[in-house]
């Protein structure tokens, strides 16, 4: 394809970048639902006073209390297309284990650096780029900070019904610049076995709880997984699933009546919660029928995520990313994001930002600074080239 040409390259500073990585990095916006979070209301409050002196038109939305996301416009002209810039304000808990925090060699260490105060920042200097030009009008765009990506995606979820007019959606979160076209959904639930509690003195009398377990685990070992694994996605990923937690018996000296584990399991689009329970259900159906084994409610079921934009969109995404220096390609993605939420129904989306999945949540959670400035230069880039592909069309139409 042809991809539009763009007077608006490499005009992010780094400095200025630098500074502001560093202080939305410095303030705490722990997700309030895990541990002691203390939310994300010290981090809005920086981006909302952030996106005002740029003189875009700011809003807030309460998604709970305490606990608002973060609209800023730049343009509202009903004749232009729409495109939205979202990143997460809330990140997990720091570690006692973590790096220190800080500046070495250019990469700034420290939590929420990639996950997702990187991207944000890049958003956030890519519209005050577009903001000093005001002659800038070929689309509206919207900052968006949205708060408990990290647990429920509920802020999100809040946001679609200021959206209604979007026509383009950037996900802000570490891709490394490759384009996000699709995630997985997840599911989550628990898995009990059932038995007879005794003196461990005489277990022959009693119904031992975790060895029934064991039997279990060996089932989803030998054929769960590998159920799961024939379910591909055209691209060659697959569904899998990780057994993260176990918890049975007491007293050392009692047999246990009762054993639990929990189970996450990252579905390829298309695959739906139904599915993988009842591969579960299949495969334990006789320890069900004998009432030493019960599949628990439903903890998380999540949509996958599956992009709708058009092959032209797509490789417009790609090329402007490698014009800034990225090794970019389509890439499905094995986490969830605020994508789920915003397809299907709204506007053709991407996941797209700077900094490596492999450090999100990390004790070494880092993001490099000239990443996040080529992130800056690429949205800014992708601000003024989507609009061609686009066109008037998408806004006559609503």
């Amino acid at each position: 394809m042809n991809v539009p040409t763009s007077n608006m390259a490499n005009l992010a500073e780094p400095a200025e970048i630098a500074r502001r990585l560093e202080r939305y990095v410095g303030i705490d916006s722990t997700n309030p639902s895990i541990g002691d979070g203390v939310g994300e209301a010290a981090m809005g409050d920086a981006l909302a006073s952030d996106l005002a002196s740029f003189g875009l038109k700011v809003d807030r939305q309460e998604v709970a209390p305490g606990r608002s996301n973060i609209f800023g416009y730049l343009g509202t002209d009903p004749s232009l297309p729409t495109i939205v810039l979202d990143s997460h304000l809330d990140t997990v808990p720091k570690s006692k284990t973590m790096s220190p925090p800080g500046w070495r060699d250019g990469i700034l260490f420290g939590r929420g650096a990639c996950d997702d105060k990187g991207p944000l920042v890049a958003m956030v200097e890519a519209v005050r780029q577009l903001a000093l030009r005001p002659g800038y009008r070929k689309a509206n765009v919207i900052l968006l900070g949205t708060v408990d990506e990290e647990v429920t995606v509920k802020g999100a979820e809040t946001a679609l019904s200021r959206l209604k007019n979007a026509d383009l959606i950037l996900v802000g979160e570490p891709t490394g610049l490759d384009i996000g076209t699709w995630h997985k959904g997840t599911t989550r639930f628990t898995i009990e076995t059932l038995g007879r509690s005794g003196h461990s003195s005489m277990p022959e009398k009693a119904d031992n709880a975790i060895m029934h377990m064991g039997e279990v685990l060996a089932r989803i070992r030998d054929r769960v997984i590998p159920a799961l694994l024939c379910l591909r996605h055209p691209d060659g990923e697959t569904c899998k699933m990780s057994v993260g937690a176990i918890s049975g018996g007491g007293p050392l000296n009692q047999v246990p009546a009762l054993c639990r584990i929990g189970v996450d399991i990252r579905r390829i689009p298309g695959v739906e919660t139904e599915q993988v329970v009842s591969i579960f259900e299949d495969v334990l159906t006789d320890m069900i029928s004998a009432g030493i084994a019960r599949i628990g409610p439903l903890l998380v079921s999540s949509r996958a995520f599956a992009s709708t934009a058009t092959d032209e969109m797509t490789a417009l995404m790609v090329e402007t990313a490698r014009a800034h220096g990225a090794p970019s390609r389509p890439i499905g993605l094995p986490f969830g994001t605020n994508a789920n939420r915003f397809a299907p129904g709204l506007a053709p989306s991407f996941i797209v930002g700077p900094g490596s999945i492999d450090h999100a949540h990390a004790d070494d959670e880092q993001v490099v600074l000239a990443d996040v400035v080529a992130a800056a230069n690429f949205f800014i880039d992708v601000v003024d080239k989507a609009p061609a592909l686009l066109g008037v069309t998408a806004a006559d139409e609503r």
